[in-house]
This record gives C-alpha cells, sequence and structure tokens, in this order.
C-alpha cells in the first residue's frame, strides 16, 4: 500500500478536529532532557491529559431527549440565553465562518452549535468584589 493511501485510510478513522490539528509525541523528545526538566515536563503532560475538551463535554453538558448535547445550567456561573441573543450569537457565528481561510471553513463547516450559554469565567467569586 502507498504511503498516500495510508495516510487517507489513517485520516478517515480521525474526527475533522482530529485531522487538522495533527498531534505529536512529545515524550520522544524527552531524552534530551535533564531529569530535572524531565520531571517537569511529565507533571505538565499529565496536568494536560486531565483537562481534555472531552472531559469539560462529560462534566457540562448532558444529551437531550433529541439526542443533542445541552449544557447544564448552573445558575449564577452558567446560564443559558435568551432566544434573541442566541441568535445574534448563532449570526456572529456565520459571519465570522465567512471571513475565514478556505481550510478553517472548512472545518467550521462540520460542526453545529446545539446550545449557547453564558459562563462567567476569572478570578474570585460570583457575587463577590474582586
Amino acid at each position: 500500500m502507498s504511503t498516500y493511501a495510508r495516510a487517507m485510510a489513517t485520516a478517515v478513522a480521525r474526527s475533522p478536529l482530529e485531522r487538522y490539528f495533527p498531534h505529536y509525541e512529545v515524550t520522544g523528545r524527552n531524552k534530551a532532557l535533564d531529569k530535572r526538566s524531565r520531571d517537569v515536563v511529565k507533571a505538565a503532560l499529565r496536568d494536560a491529559q486531565k483537562r481534555t475538551g472531552e472531559r469539560a463535554v462529560r462534566r457540562l453538558t448532558e444529551r437531550g431527549d433529541d439526542g443533542l448535547l445541552r449544557f447544564i445550567e448552573t445558575p449564577p456561573t452558567m446560564t443559558h440565553l435568551e432566544p434573541d441573543l442566541a441568535a445574534r450569537v448563532q449570526a456572529a457565528i456565520d459571519a465570522y465562518r465567512l471571513t475565514t481561510n478556505a481550510d478553517i471553513r472548512l472545518l467550521l463547516q462540520q460542526f453545529t452549535p446545539s446550545d449557547t450559554v453564558r459562563r462567567v469565567v476569572g478570578v474570585g467569586s460570583v457575587g463577590t468584589r474582586c
């Protein structure tokens, strides 16, 4: 089998994001580092492996009766948008998509938003003066 055919067969099994953003193995490069630096890199990798998009989806969403994922509302830190504001957000996403390069536009076309929320992030606690 040619290299091209193997690459295509591998790519078909990946998600659009995995095809667009290939991951490279970091651990193989650790051999050139001193022990202390290797330990720092290992700790950073362990931490990064815990904080994935998949983990966030599991923690922040649930599947609706229609089979689509919806955010779990947790006021006051995460609340659903009013329909008119959600429509404006969708319009902004659609307008942005038209401004991107063809490769990014193709990637974005693989996804459809199914829910929109406002989420409080940052320092301090919600409702307290920071």
